[in-house]
């Protein structure tokens, strides 16, 4: 459910994601204007947005020397303060907080960059592709808007705007809702399948701070392993987009060996 968010606060726990993009030899610096408002936004949602954005951006600068992203934010109108080369604007201009995230990697060739928000396109490599259109989906669900910049040789931007809480905004969860997370996780045993390490490990950070205990695997077929020696998993958390058994092709073959394990698709 939407509620008023602050903005800070979710860059900050993105930035979760800062520590294994240095580790990959990347600068990653965060800027955020002074006074910016809060968002109405979902925060299951909006969060998984910003770390698609910096996974992408890291993953283009891979093996790049002096790979740097900048993580910035601040308060804006729905319209892209620069001419960008493709976009999806909501119908009205509302005050919105605008979140940047530019790289000075390879970038993106104009015909590619057109493409950039159909399912299963990547220019990342084989397997991945469905993270922009899952973006773009929950940017509209949000009335917000979305713009990328890129030229070959020239870095990308991506500017996502979300709009301001109002008065109307739930300014917090009910107390009932408060640690529901928390509860829902406390003590559950985890299986985490995702191809990319520095997913799992940030995901599984996450989930373990939940009061979980996570294994996490690469593949669909070593989760099946997993699952034939050890069965008693309570959840288990894969990625769609997988190369090789296809996360949807593996959350089939779980369904069919266990009635317990619950599925959550990412």
């Amino acid at each position: 459910m939407p509620r008023a968010l602050d903005p800070a606060h979710l860059i900050e726990i993105s930035g979760e994601l800062f520590g294994v993009s240095r580790r990959r030899g990347v600068r990653v610096d965060s800027d955020v204007a002074p006074g910016v408002p809060e968002i109405r936004a979902a925060e299951v949602q909006v969060r998984p947005v910003l770390m698609n954005l910096i996974t992408n951006a890291a993953q283009a600068l891979s093996g790049q020397p002096d790979g740097r992203i900048i993580v910035s934010c601040r308060s804006c109108t729905g319209s892209p303060e620069r001419e960008v080369a493709h976009s999806w604007a909501a119908p009205d201009s509302a005050a919105m907080v605008c979140f940047v995230i530019s790289d000075n990697g390879p970038g993106i060739d104009a015909e590619d960059l057109k493409r950039i928000f159909e399912p299963f396109f990547t220019t990342n490599g084989p397997g991945r592709g469905l993270g922009m259109p899952t973006v773009l989906g929950i940017v509209k669900a949000h009335g917000g808007t979305i713009a990328v910049d890129s030229k070959p040789d020239e870095g990308t931007v991506v500017e996502v705007s979300v709009p301001v809480a109002t008065s109307d905004t739930a300014l917090a969860e009910p107390p009932a809702a408060q640690g529901r997370e928390r509860r829902d996780l406390e003590g559950r045993r985890v299986l985490l399948v995702d191809d990319q390490p520095e997913v799992r490990q940030v995901a599984s950070e996450m989930i373990e701070r939940l009061g979980a205990t996570v294994r996490g695997t690469a593949s669909g077929s070593e989760a099946l392993g997993i699952l034939a020696e050890d069965d008693a998993f309570d959840l288990a958390v894969v990625d769609v987009t997988m190369p090789g058994m296809s996360g949807l092709e593996l959350a089939s073959r779980i369904r069919e060996d266990s009635a317990t394990t619950g599925i959550l698709l990412t």
